[in-house]
């Protein structure tokens, strides 16, 4: 899993899945992720997974992410808006990520609130060109 596309990096993957596994056992996991006990094995002795494979674990971090953090700080959020937009043609994804963030920045200015910290830092992290790189 690539790093500097918005995508979590594999390390942090894997160590959320080894974690889950820790505290949940194998077969709970890999139905949660939607993969088979097998490819959650080869992924945590350090494999890389198949894309189908890849995607799902990206899919799964987020949530586990979202829903363990106390305060995001732009990477979860920058990794769902990532696998959201993953379809689209490579040269045209990072212009929509950013309006993507626009857009939710208006949200918040039209409900008259102050976007959120992970909103801020993800239109820092575009201003300094971490999401120019298409995904993999």
């Amino acid at each position: 899993m690539d790093t500097g596309n918005g995508l979590p990096p594999v390390a942090r993957v894997r160590e959320a899945v080894r974690s889950a596994v820790s505290a949940r056992k194998l077969g709970p996991v890999a139905a949660e992720i939607g993969v088979t006990p097998m490819a959650v094995k080869y992924f945590l002795n350090g494999g890389e997974p198949r894309p189908s494979t890849r995607r799902k674990l990206e899919g799964w971090w987020v949530g586990e992410m979202a829903r363990s953090a106390d305060e995001l700080d732009g990477a979860v959020e920058a990794a769902a808006l990532t696998l959201l937009l993953r379809d689209l043609p490579d040269a045209e994804r990072p212009a929509r990520f950013e309006s993507a963030v626009a857009y939710l920045e208006g949200v918040y200015h039209a409900a008259g609130s102050v976007p959120p910290p992970w909103l801020r830092a993800l239109r820092a992290k575009i201003a300094a060109g971490a999401f120019d790189r298409p995904s993999a």
